[in-house]
């Protein structure tokens, strides 16, 4: 007899993992903090596009090495763990290198921040298929709900963590201490995934084959599979937009309104806050419904916050915006890795997963960097028009041709 899933210790323990990266991520915000950051050094928006260019560019590129690294439905865990300690190293090396007056900031950070994401694009697949192992089909909505809750409602901390010390000062040294607290958060974060249990593997290891015939096989899995063919146009729609907005719109706040970095930093703390909540609300609507329908209301909220910028809006309204960007984001965490852990199936989680990413890293790498290259031209609410029109085509072709369930092959 199979020993019981330990669902609730496992929640628990991912929870406080998700929640110590979720200070983490938020001590060094992409949407706030570090755009800012990357102004304040003299950079342009079509530098600052390199942020999430890059984000989109390692982490994509380096999905495939997932499942060529552990071959099958062998064990995660302590890949899982020991990927969570290493990916941290390069935020740890950008604060040494801010104390140094030969550093050129602005590369540093770009650098460093590409060498991390290189790193979680290899977790990624693997840390998603391990979440789905090691928690209930039936709850893992809720649950996700849960985890991403204690991710976000922390994560706010860390907002208002970065949001103070940038309140002493903006020094290269201030931002040193956030990228030295942000090393720490996620290291430490990841030594909890040692109490959790229970993993069972999906199926057997298999044979090694070269890296170019294992990205081949991905692919020869893609175009067979009919649901894939629907939902990778959509994903590419979304994946390749919604930076121009999360990575922005706090930045254009500061350049259009006079808003302080430190106001700016607050923009993640409302966006985190309704994140929390939305997340816990979201993954038991995809418990009930299927995961599809919080993905379309949080696509529809993007919508929304893409319309709203149009305007001009008091300072108080960003933080509505914010607001909004914090509900898609819950449905990405909460709706979208559920509703494709669902279509791809246990057989066949890993390999859907990567190839999702790596497909849609080109477009998503293009699309952010000349977005910001046209965002120097005809300024935030043109682009972000366009990423509202986007989200509207992603979410008709997710509405009329892909299920609310299991996708099949």
């Amino acid at each position: 007899m199979a020993t019981p899933l330990p669902h609730t210790r496992n929640t628990v323990f991912l929870g406080l993992a998700e929640g110590f990266w979720g200070v983490g991520l938020n001590v060094v915000s992409i949407a706030t903090v570090l755009p800012v950051f990357l102004e304040q050094q003299g950079a342009s928006r079509t530098v600052i596009a390199l942020l999430p260019a890059l984000t989109h560019l390692t982490s994509g590129l380096t999905q495939p090495l997932s499942g060529y690294v552990v071959r099958g439905g062998g064990h995660l865990r302590n890949w899982v763990i020991g990927l969570h300690v290493l990916a941290p190293l390069p935020i740890g090396l950008a604060a040494l290198g801010l104390w140094s007056p030969k550093a050129s900031p602005v590369f540093l950070v770009l650098a460093c921040w590409a060498a991390f994401f290189g790193v979680i694009g290899v977790l990624y697949p693997m840390w998603l298929d391990y979440m789905a192992r090691v928690l209930l089909p039936e709850k893992r909505g809720r649950a996700f709900g849960v985890i991403f809750f204690l991710q976000t409602s922390l994560g706010a901390l860390g907002a208002l963590a970065a949001a103070w010390i940038l309140d002493l000062g903006t020094s290269l040294g201030h931002y040193a201490v956030l990228f030295a607290a942000a090393w720490a958060l996620f290291t430490g974060g990841g030594l909890f995934y040692l109490g959790t249990r229970g993993e069972r593997p999906t199926g057997p290891s298999t044979e090694r084959v070269s890296l170019l015939r294992h990205l081949g096989s991905l692919l020869r899995l893609g175009r067979r599979t009919p649901w894939f063919r629907a939902y990778l146009p959509a994903r590419v729609l979304v994946r390749s937009t919604f930076y121009l907005i999360l990575s922005f719109y706090a930045v254009h706040a500061v350049a259009a309104k006079g808003v302080s970095p430190a106001t700016a930093a607050l923009f993640g703390t409302a966006s985190l806050g309704c994140q929390a909540l939305a997340g816990i609300l979201l993954g038991a609507l995809g418990d009930r419904f299927g995961h599809k329908v919080p993905v379309m209301l949080g696509q529809g909220a993007m919508v929304l916050a893409a319309a709203l910028v149009l305007l001009p809006l008091p300072v108080w309204a960003y933080f509505f915006v914010a607001a909004l960007v914090g509900i898609f984001s819950a449905s990405e965490i909460a709706g979208q890795n559920n509703w494709l852990i669902d279509l791809a199936g246990p057989e066949h989680r890993r390999a859907f997963i990567s190839l999702t990413m790596f497909l849609a890293t080109p477009a998503a790498v293009l699309v952010t960097f000349f977005g910001g290259v046209l965002m120097d031209r005809v300024g935030f609410p043109a682009v972000a028009a366009g990423v509202g029109l986007a989200f509207l085509a992603a979410m008709v072709v997710e509405g009329w041709a892909l299920p609310r369930r299991g996708g099949g092959l």
